[in-house]
């Protein structure tokens, strides 16, 4: 996206971030941690008001790994596994993340896909969060998914494909939020 936080665009209304949160609290699952780095404070302040919790990745200019460390680290005790999901995911389905959260249950990897492929989110057990702390740069744990024992979760959901990349990317998602 360039210079601009693409987490801060205008989505129909309210920022990418926002319609990404806002569906895991319809999923009834809440309260996400959401890991700050790049303009940290305006993500906070797009935030305001809803119950989430922040993680702090301060060397998030090493990668998408570091973003994912802080919010593993940032976990309470008790969870038995973590749905990752990429902030700049706002088409993802409410059923989706329900569905994909209900099957990680027994603390697995769950994964979702759509017309034969995988997708994001994906949920991770607690057992495999030493391999997703060992990653390192901008890569995320999609490497590792092949050496897993995993459930997919067949959705209907294109969603699950789709993020904000480029400016071209947001417009065709504006384009699809504002249809919906």
């Amino acid at each position: 996206m360039g210079r601009p936080n693409k987490l801060l665009a205008d989505l129909c209304g309210a920022p990418v971030i926002v319609r990404t949160v806002d569906a895991l609290f319809v999923a009834g699952l809440s309260p996400p941690i959401v890991v700050v780095g790049h303009m940290a404070a305006s993500v906070r302040v797009a935030l305001d008001g809803r119950p989430v919790r922040f993680a702090v990745a301060p060397d998030y200019a090493d990668g998408l790994s570091r973003s994912l460390i802080a919010g593993l680290a940032a976990a309470p005790d008790y969870w038995r596994a973590a749905l990752i999901i990429l902030a700049d995911m706002p088409m993802v389905a409410v059923a989706t993340l329900t569905a994909i959260a209900h099957a990680a249950d027994d603390g697995r990897v769950v994964v979702p896909t759509h017309a034969g492929r995988r997708g994001n989110p994906v949920a991770w057990g607690r057992a495999h969060w030493p391999r997703l702390a060992a990653l390192t740069g901008d890569r995320g744990a999609r490497a590792l998914l092949d050496q897993m024992d995993l459930i997919e979760v067949a959705t209907n959901d294109p969603g699950i494909h789709i993020d904000v990349d480029t400016p071209e990317a947001l417009a065709e998602v504006r384009r699809i939020y504002s249809s919906s």
